[in-house]
């Protein structure tokens, strides 16, 4: 029963989406809609791209909890030691023999 749901409110929105797409090529032209379509998509990617990630089981949906960025201790002395070193290489550059 689930999946006839999906399906016709799949073609539902299909259905509305074409519409709307043939009232706007024939109001703004071409243009437009394509703008409008990029825009919807990049916004849908992005949602998308922030949702968190989970799985559904018999005792309904569980989201995983997400890991932080951070800095690992290592990287962070990298980039420091790094720093430090092309500090003291223009200091060398720049100072007078």
């Amino acid at each position: 029963m689930k999946l006839m749901i999906a399906f016709i409110s799949l073609v539902v929105f299909c259905a509305s989406a074409v519409w709307v797409e043939y009232k706007l090529v024939l109001h703004f032209g071409i243009l437009f809609s394509l703008f409008a379509s990029m825009s919807v998509s990049v916004g849908l990617l992005g949602a998308l791209l922030r949702a968190p990630e989970g799985y559904e089981d018999t005792h309904g949906f569980h989201v995983r909890a997400r890991r932080r960025r951070q800095m690992s201790r290592a990287r962070h002395a990298r980039l420091l030691h790094l720093t430090r070193a092309m500090k003291m290489d223009m200091a060398r550059l720049f100072s007078s023999p």
